[in-house]
């Protein structure tokens, strides 16, 4: 399965998984409606896993045909400009939402140290040393053969490169569990997402290796009913001991739910993958959203949490607030992007990290 030259597919796939955060963000606090467990499970597992494969997947696919050095600093901009305008939207609304609704004082320090929902740009600011290392150069080749080795068959390789993915899963999750327990802090903090953090560069590194060879992709994605199976097995295994016990998952049995967490994020981001490869053709409002997918995810979280503030007395109902909450929130970023953001360069560069304006310059018409 030879990637197309647009990756239309695969851009839309990364917009949907980001702005599914719309509704893992909306969630009500302390709800267990079977709806909101499912959304949250979800992107536990799946989402963000999947997420990271194809980011690294269109990092591979883009770097191999540009410059180390220039694709790298443009990378590096377009991460860090909007981390840090959405810093600079988020802490000031929480910290001024926790001071007005909470009974006891909080930590204004473990409030303003604190990602949010921009985690995972620190995260992908974090991963450009692999990026490096992998994207560019023949470094992807002799990893990617030492990972197949001489196994006869493609299923024996994809089991290989799969058996790998999750003992480094496991054990960069468990190292990122114990480095937030040992580091101190009150409430949560950029700590709090070392688990993520290191679990999710595997996944990252092989979407980076996925998307400079396009033999090794059609090996991982063309046995598609192994991945299948080894995902429904495990969801099964894990959502059933909870079931049985009566817990939510990986309180009953948390050693499952910890493998888990390792397999099913790999095996469904190939899966994704695999689907994402195969659209060829989206639709223009669907094209236009990927394109307002970042603004969107950057500024959409203070403005669900104070549209939560202002609906959980009003409406007194966990699913019409959260219906509210979502749709308003989606329109009101969309909007904010098309109608503001995209018309300023500046503000383009601020929020989507695009190149930086010109000055005194008059934007040539597109």
């Amino acid at each position: 399965m030879e990637p197309p030259q647009r990756l239309v597919g695969v851009d839309a796939w990364r917009a949907g998984l980001m702005l599914f955060g719309i509704l893992l963000h909306a969630l009500p606090e302390g709800s267990h409606a079977p709806l909101f467990v499912v959304i949250g499970y979800v992107s536990t597992h799946v989402r963000m896993g999947a997420f990271m494969m194809i980011a690294g997947f269109l990092c591979g696919f883009v770097a191999s045909r540009r410059h180390r050095r220039q694709w790298l600093r443009a990378r590096f901009q377009m991460l860090a400009m909007p981390l840090l305008t959405g810093l600079l939207l988020t802490v000031p609304t929480m910290i001024a939402l926790r001071l007005h609704f909470a009974t006891t004082a909080p930590s204004i320090a473990s409030l303003g140290f604190n990602w949010y929902h921009l985690w995972f740009l620190l995260a992908l600011i974090l991963y450009l040393p692999i990026a490096s290392l992998l994207a560019f150069g023949h470094a992807h080749a002799r990893v990617t053969a030492w990972l197949t080795g001489n196994a006869a068959t493609d299923a024996a390789r994809q089991a290989r490169v799969l058996l790998a993915m999750l003992v480094v899963s496991l054990a960069s999750m468990t190292l990122g569990v114990r480095l937030a327990a040992i580091v101190p802090g009150d409430g949560p903090t950029v700590a709090s997402n070392l688990p993520q953090i290191l679990g999710y560069a595997q996944l990252y590194a092989t979407g980076i290796l996925l998307g400079r060879d396009g033999l090794l992709t059609n090996r991982m994605v063309g046995h598609w009913r192994i991945l299948a199976l080894l995902a429904g097995t495990m969801l099964l295994l894990d959502c059933g001991a909870a079931w049985v016990s009566g817990t939510a998952t990986g309180v009953g049995v948390p050693q499952l739910s910890l493998v888990a967490r390792a397999v099913l994020p790999g095996t469904s981001a190939l899966l994704i993958l695999r689907s994402a490869l195969t659209i060829r053709r989206i639709s223009r409002p669907l094209r236009r959203i990927a394109e307002a997918s970042l603004t969107i995810y950057v500024v959409h979280f203070p403005v669900v949490k104070l549209l939560q503030a202002l609906a959980d007395d009003i409406l007194g109902n966990d699913y019409l607030t959260f219906a509210f909450v979502v749709s308003v929130a989606a329109i009101l970023s969309y909007a904010f992007h098309t109608r503001v953001v995209e018309r300023s360069p500046l503000l383009l560069w601020l929020f989507n990290g695009a190149p930086r304006p010109s000055f005194g310059i008059m934007p040539r018409p597109a």
